[in-house]
């Protein structure tokens, strides 16, 4: 059965369901599908990344209770020097404001880079970048996705949400 197959069934599902988002992301132009669902989405996740693990990994006076929202163990658990590093290298790329600069830098302090064994440029290439352990090759990569109006609030919508996140 193939994708477009097994979606059909949510063709006539009311909007603002998930199955018609799932709908609408198989069948709708893609940059259809960015202005029905990220021209005004709920930021709410995004802000209390920023507020709470974010704003505070960025200024060094505040690290440490970054490290205690973070649930670290302990402050050598947190790359800060990989987060820098990968947040300057991004500073050139104008497609991505400072919070998604920001939210990549954070990644890699986490290990996110070192873990899956790639560089952000690979990782902007992937179609799988929310799980790179799946070779899914059926999504869009982040220079796509940043190549369409609304693409950075998808971006802010999805970033929070990668299995990367999960604790176990």
């Amino acid at each position: 059965m193939t994708e477009k197959e097994r979606v059909l069934k949510y063709k006539d599902y009311p909007e603002d369901s998930v199955g018609k988002r799932v709908y609408d992301s198989v069948f709708l132009p893609f940059q259809e599908y960015l202005k029905k669902y990220y021209t005004n989405p709920d930021l709410s996740t995004w802000n209390i990344w920023q507020a709470k693990y974010l704003e505070p990994a960025f200024d060094k006076n505040r690290h440490e209770e970054m490290i205690k929202n973070f649930g670290y163990v302990s402050i050598d658990k947190h790359d800060f020097e990989s987060q820098y590093r990968i947040y300057q290298e991004l500073e050139s790329d104008k497609r991505l404001d400072k919070e998604i600069r920001r939210f990549i830098g954070f990644l890699a302090g986490n290990h996110f880079f070192k873990n899956h064994n790639i560089t952000w440029q690979e990782w902007f290439t992937m179609k799988n970048w929310s799980h790179p352990i799946h070779k899914n090759n059926d999504g869009r990569t982040i220079n796509e996705i940043l190549g369409f109006k609304y693409g950075s609030n998808m971006l802010k919508c999805s970033l929070p949400q990668m299995p990367h996140w999960k604790r176990f």
